[in-house]
């Protein structure tokens, strides 16, 4: 299953045009949001992203410094304003927490209350 995705995500990662898109957002400071192995190929092509804590997809975790990987779901890096998850079975919780840190936890529960998902994506605010 790695081996189909990281194609794509290893060009994209090294194409000029990709690369000059996230450094327009880098110097906007918006939120970037990387999931699966896109995380890794980006990161390690970007010299911005080289001492960011992140996780990626668990094929990758042996390429990334111990003292960056989170080996979480999803984990947010405030320093570089940068969320990774480890892929595509993750990213409701990816989503969710990108609400939680542009709108706040309230409403990424209220969102939560409405769908299927882990008790722990309620943030801690149990439905009624």
């Amino acid at each position: 299953m790695c081996t189909r995705r990281w194609i794509f995500s290893e060009y994209t990662a090294s194409n000029i045009a990709s690369q000059e898109f996230l450094k327009q957002h880098i110097y906007e400071k918006k939120l970037l949001a990387l999931s699966g192995s896109s995380a890794y190929f980006i990161k390690s092509n970007m010299d911005y992203f080289k001492s960011a804590i992140s996780t990626c997809s668990p094929c990758f975790w042996d390429k990334i410094s111990t003292n960056n990987l989170r080996k979480k779901r999803v984990t947010y890096d405030k320093i570089h304003n940068l969320i990774t998850s480890q892929g595509p079975g993750t990213v409701m919780e990816l989503a969710l927490e990108i609400i939680k840190l542009k709108i706040n936890k309230i409403e990424a529960s209220k969102i939560a209350d409405n769908l299927i998902v882990w008790p722990n994506m309620h943030y801690g605010i149990m439905p009624k």
